[in-house]
C-alpha cells in the first residue's frame, strides 16, 4: 500500500516537468522504475542523446489531453554534472551570491566574506527545485537571519529536473562521486570539518547520504561528516533498499531526520540516528491538503528552528515507540529533545510531537501533550 501511495505521489509530482517553454499540467504524464514513459494512448516516438549532454525524449499526446493532435513535447533530462555549481551567499540578501565549478570549491574559502571560524552549511536541494524556488528562498533567509552560519547551497537543478527515475535519481548519483570530491578539496583547503553542516531536502537529503559514503570510502574511513540533517528524504526508489543506498545513520557522525510525509514522497521507516515524527510523520501534515505541502513543511520547520537562536527549541519532541502510544500518552515525558537545528548531537531512537497548522508551526512544550 505504501509503494502504490508513494508512486501515485510520483505520477502527480511529475505531470509538472517543463516542457518546451510551457508546463505539461494535463497530459497526465507517468513513468514506472525508469524503464519507459507511459502516455495515455501514445507510445514514446523518439529517444537520443544531444551534444550537450542532454538527454532528450520526445512523445506524442492526443488532443484530449489539453495539446494539439500530433504535437511533439521535448523532455530534456540533463546527465552533465558540471551544470552543478556551488553557490556561496555573502551578504544580508538573497541576491547577494557567488557561484563556483565544484572544482573551483577551495575558492570558495578564499572569499572575503567567507569566515572559518563560524560554522558551515551546506544545503542541497529537492526533485525540481532551483535558485528561484520557495524553499531554497526560506532556508537561506533563516540563515541570513540567523548571521552566525557561512551558506553555501548546491544548485543541481539541472540535474534534478525531468523524470524521477530516468533523469533525477540516477543523476544524483553521478553528482554525489564529484560533490565529494569538492567537499574533501575544502577540507583539505582548511576547511574544518567538524563545522560543516550538510542539509538536505527530498532527494537532497538522499544525495546527502549517498555524498557522505563517497567522502569514508575515498578517505579509508578517516573521515566522517559531523552532521547531516535530511528533510524528509524521499522515499521512491530508495525504501526498500533495491536499487539505491539510501541515507543512513553510519553516513555521519550525526544524522538526525525530519519525516512530514513519509511513505508517500518522503522516507517510511526510521532511518537516522534520530528520527522525528512531527504529526506522526505520515500522509498530511496539519494545514495540508497534499503531499506535496506536507512534504514541503519538513524544511519549513526545519527553517523557523534556524531562523531565531532565541527560539530553536522550540520544537520539543518526545521519545515514543510510535505515535499511537504518543497520542494516548504511553511516553516518558521526561526524555525529550529538540527537532531542528538545536537537536544535541547526542540523542537517539524516534521522537514525536505536534506542530500548529500554519506558521509559526512550533507549539513549544504543549507540541508534547497531544495526550
Amino acid at each position: 500500500m505504501k509503494i502504490f501511495l508513494a508512486f501515485a505521489f510520483l505520477i502527480k509530482f511529475s505531470t509538472s516537468v517543463p516542457v518546451n517553454n510551457g508546463q505539461l499540467d494535463n497530459a497526465n504524464l507517468t513513468e514506472f522504475m525508469g524503464s519507459r514513459i507511459y502516455v495515455p494512448g501514445e507510445d514514446l516516438t523518439r529517444f537520443g542523446i544531444n551534444s550537450d549532454n542532454t538527454t532528450i525524449f520526445e512523445a506524442q499526446f492526443a488532443p484530449h489531453f489539453g495539446v494539439n493532435n500530433g504535437q511533439i513535447m521535448t523532455f530534456a533530462i540533463w546527465t552533465s554534472v558540471n551544470t552543478a555549481k556551488l553557490v556561496f551567499f555573502h551578504g544580508k540578501t538573497y541576491e547577494e551570491r557567488t557561484r563556483f565549478d565544484l572544482s573551483q570549491a577551495p575558492e570558495i574559502l578564499k572569499h572575503d566574506k567567507f569566515d572559518n571560524e563560524r560554522p558551515t552549511v551546506l544545503y542541497l536541494h529537492g526533485y525540481l527545485e532551483n535558485l528561484e524556488c520557495e524553499s531554497i528562498h526560506v532556508i537561506v533567509d533563516a540563515y541570513l537571519q540567523r548571521n552566525d552560519h557561512n551558506i553555501i547551497v548546491l544548485d543541481w537543478s539541472k540535474l534534478a529536473y525531468g523524470l524521477y527515475f530516468m533523469g533525477a535519481v540516477p543523476n544524483l548519483q553521478k553528482l554525489s562521486d564529484p560533490l565529494s570530491d569538492s567537499i574533501l578539496d575544502l577540507i583539505n583547503a582548511g576547511l574544518d570539518i567538524n563545522k560543516l553542516h550538510v542539509v538536505g531536502h527530498s532527494l537532497g537529503g538522499q544525495l546527502a547520504g549517498a555524498t557522505a559514503k563517497h567522502i569514508k570510502e575515498k578517505s579509508n574511513k578517516a573521515l566522517k561528516l559531523r552532521r547531516i540533517s535530511a528533510l524528509d528524504p524521499a522515499f521512491p526508489g530508495f525504501y526498500p533498499q533495491m536499487f539505491y543506498n539510501h541515507i543512513d545513520k553510519y553516513d555521519a557522525k550525526f544524522v538526525d531526520v525530519i519525516h512530514t510525509n513519509g511513505a508517500m514522497a518522503g522516507a517510511p521507516i526510521s532511518t537516522g540516528t534520530v528520527d522525528f515524527w512531527p504529526n506522526s510523520g505520515e500522509f498530511l501534515q496539519p494545514g495540508c491538503m497534499e503531499a506535496v505541502c506536507s512534504h514541503h513543511r519538513s524544511w519549513r520547520y526545519w527553517a523557523e528552528s534556524v531562523a531565531s537562536k532565541d527560539g530553536e527549541q522550540n520544537f520539543p519532541a518526545v521519545k515514543c515507540t510510535s505515535w499511537s502510544d504518543f497520542k494516548t500518552g504511553r511516553c516518558d515525558e521526561d526524555n525529550f529533545t529538540y527537532m531542528g537545528i538545536a537537536c544535541p548531537t547526542t540523542v537517539v531512537g524516534d521522537y514525536y510531537l505536534e506542530t500548529n497548522k500554519a506558521g509559526p508551526y512550533a507549539k513549544g512544550t504543549a507540541g508534547m501533550d497531544f495526550y
